[in-house]
């Protein structure tokens, strides 16, 4: 294989990506460290937990988050 067909090969998985509307994007949860859709990330201040102020949360580990400190 020369680089010409090794370009070509990527150029056309770069353009299937593309062309791919259901990619969802990934998001790293500052809590759990699980990554999960960007829909389910939130900005919040988890005070106890975390000095950094407000950062990216999901809405499960701020749903916790606030049944624990109420």
């Amino acid at each position: 294989m020369d680089i010409e067909d090794y370009r070509e090969e990527q150029y056309a998985d770069y353009s299937i990506y593309l062309g791919t509307p259901d990619v969802i994007e990934l998001t790293k949860c500052n809590c759990c460290c699980e990554h999960v859709e960007e829909s389910e990330i939130e900005l919040f201040d988890m005070k106890e937990y975390n000095d950094a102020g407000t950062v990216e949360y999901c809405k499960e580990c701020i749903k916790n988050y606030k049944e624990e400190n109420q």
